[in-house]
């Protein structure tokens, strides 16, 4: 830690590889496991200040390979390891740092989005074994994959969950960058929704929930055919249409 601390990080690493090497001959398992998330730790760390395919892997690698080392605990020691692991893992996929902010930088792909879905739909079934902080870092990450989905009331409402287990909790730190989070997202939400009342209420557009003529998109505001298409609960942007000119 003290070398980390001190700056010097490949020295570090170092030597984490080596503790990792010498572990592998006379400790156990659960052992190594807990070297290993220490490991999993400083590369998001790094990760997190220079977001980087070839580091992204070995971070989700490690993951994998930490998981495996619970396999042979008890189940309660081996499920809440999991939740753990799978915690940093949707973090990696997300591209959010260890506050839970986004990664500037961070390149998040369809790929990875499907594979953060994944590790939220298992951590659900997991959701009996979490201590508190943990559920609150997966409503974090729930909020943050929503809001890639352009679900926009379901993220802030995932945001809103991960506020009050971070007050039950007492992490005023979280609690702190969640209500920042919360307040941004309904502030940049409402102004959408202005935005995209004042374009549809001028006399050349309309919304058709019928759905019989088609947009050019080009003709709206991204983030307006987003919200307006969010209101009316579909899929697509093709329901706002631009009226016909009538004929005098």
């Amino acid at each position: 830690v003290s070398l980390f601390q001190g700056g010097e990080t490949d020295k570090g690493l170092q030597y984490i590889s080596s503790a990792l090497g010498d572990a592998n001959l006379f400790l156990s398992g659960k052992d190594i496991g807990n070297i290993l998330f220490a490991l999993v730790n400083i590369k998001l760390e790094l990760y997190a200040q220079n977001p980087d395919d070839e580091l992204k892997k070995e971070i989700l690698d490690s993951v994998e390979l930490g998981i495996r080392y619970f396999e042979n605990e008890n189940e309660d020691t081996r499920n809440n390891w999991r939740c753990i692991y799978l915690d940093k893992k949707t973090c990696c996929y997300l591209g959010l740092n260890s506050d839970g902010k986004p990664i500037e930088g961070a390149v998040v792909s369809e790929e990875d989005l499907d594979r953060a879905k994944d590790c939220l739909q298992e951590a659900e079934q997991l959701d009996s074994v979490m201590d508190i902080r943990r559920r609150m870092h997966f409503y974090r990450a729930r909020a943050k994959y929503h809001n890639h989905q352009k679900n926009y009331k379901i993220s802030v409402g995932f945001l809103e969950e991960a506020l009050e287990l971070a007050k039950m909790g007492s992490f005023h730190h979280d609690e702190k960058i969640l209500i920042q989070q919360c307040s941004s997202f309904s502030r940049s939400e409402k102004e959408a929704i202005e935005h995209a009342t004042e374009i549809v209420n001028e006399p050349e557009y309309s919304v058709d929930t019928g759905g019989s003529r088609e947009l050019d998109t080009k003709d709206l505001d991204k983030r307006a055919l987003e919200v307006i298409a969010a209101a009316l609960h579909m899929d697509t942007f093709t329901h706002v249409i631009k009226r016909e000119p009538t004929e005098n």
